[in-house]
Order: structure tokens, then sequence, then C-alpha cells
């Protein structure tokens, strides 16, 4: 018994961030003085990355409410997909201390990672052209440009550094 008790202790000595709280971003924002100076675990998509030195800005979106993540290089190694329009990005767990004014960088709200893990991997989101779309946008410009020409033509004034009487 005593032995088990051991070995579960020594088991939860080894977890980084067992004292971290499980908060979404959108608290964070609307309440950072609450959170502030403590350890929390956050998730979300990526949707940024900015590498300086030895360390990674990570941009996460959650739910519509973003946050910036600091961490190393080696902690970010795992994220390969950055959502953008094209993509979905990598799903991660960040655990870390967040600061509601982090005097390292310049007084914004961020999390400081600890331990960074992608839960779940992004993937590309097929965006097929829809030429009905774009014939109906080609037609309508032609006739923007028409009717503005029309018009300059018929008040005889230059259009785009032509006259008139330059034809």
């Amino acid at each position: 018994m005593k032995r088990t008790l051991l070995c579960l202790l020594l088991c939860l000595s080894l977890l980084p961030c067992a004292g971290a709280t499980p908060v979404s971003v959108e608290d964070l924002v609307r309440g950072p003085q609450e959170w502030d100076g403590r350890t929390v675990t956050v998730t979300g998509e990526v949707v940024g990355r900015l590498e300086r030195g030895g360390h990674v800005w990570l941009n996460l979106l959650d739910n519509g409410w973003p946050l910036g993540i600091w961490c190393t290089k080696e902690q970010a190694e795992g994220i390969r997909v950055v959502g953008d329009y094209f993509h979905i990005g990598d799903r991660v767990e960040a655990t870390g201390v967040f600061r509601a004014r982090c005097p390292e960088h310049g007084g914004e709200p961020d999390l400081h990672a600890e331990n960074l893990r992608v839960v779940l991997e992004g993937r590309r989101v097929p965006r097929p052209v829809n030429l009905l779309l774009l014939a109906l946008s080609l037609l309508l410009l032609g006739a923007a440009l028409s009717a503005a020409l029309t018009l300059r033509f018929r008040r005889k004034e230059p259009f785009l550094g032509y006259s008139p009487e330059s034809f």
C-alpha cells in the first residue's frame, strides 16, 4: 500500500503542470486580472507563428478569442500547420503562467508556456473556385469600366491621364 502511494506521488511530481487550471481564452481576455500570475491551461488553434531567436510567438485562437503564447523552439517543433484561409491550424494545449500585462513583452497579455502539445493535427480546407461567381464578377467589372469610360469621354475629362483628343 505504501509502495503504491509512493509510486503515485512520484508520478504526479513528474507532471510539469499538475497545478494548472484549465481555462478558456475568452475567460483570460475578459478577466485578465483574475488570472494574472497563475498557471493555466488553454486550448486553441494555431493561426500565427513568429520565431524570435530561441523562442517562438504563437497566436492561438479559441472561439474567436486570440492569445499570444511565448514558448521555446523545442516546444513548438511539433506544430506543422498554421491556420489560414486554406488550412485549419494545429489545435494545441498550452500550459504556463498567464500575465495580464507582461513586462517582458510590452505590457500585452500573454502566456509563457511551460508545456505545449499538439492535441489535433491541422488540415487543408478545400476551397474550390466558383466559376459562376468568377464570370459574373468579370462581367460586372467590364460593365463598370465601360460606364466609367463612356462618362469620361462624354464630359471630355482625362481618364487615367489620357484625354479624348489623344486617341
